[in-house]
């Protein structure tokens, strides 16, 4: 079993199990989230579940 470590969009450190994973797309703005507002200008100065400075998504086999 193989644990890899990734960070989500706020930068916490995420281990992940290789064989849950199903695949690794990119993010599609407009598709996958909203573009982010004007204002902000820290790619990581979002709040939880905001996916604008995802530059990664990860599709797991449980779908979480």
């Amino acid at each position: 079993m193989t644990w890899i470590k990734v960070t989500d969009p706020q930068g916490h450190p995420l281990y992940l199990c290789t064989e849950q994973m199903v695949r690794i797309r990119p993010c599609i703005a407009g598709a996958d989230f909203l573009p982010s507002p004007a204002h902000t200008t820290m790619p990581r100065d979002h709040k939880d579940g905001d996916l604008t400075s995802a530059r990664s998504i990860i599709d797991l086999a449980s779908g979480m």
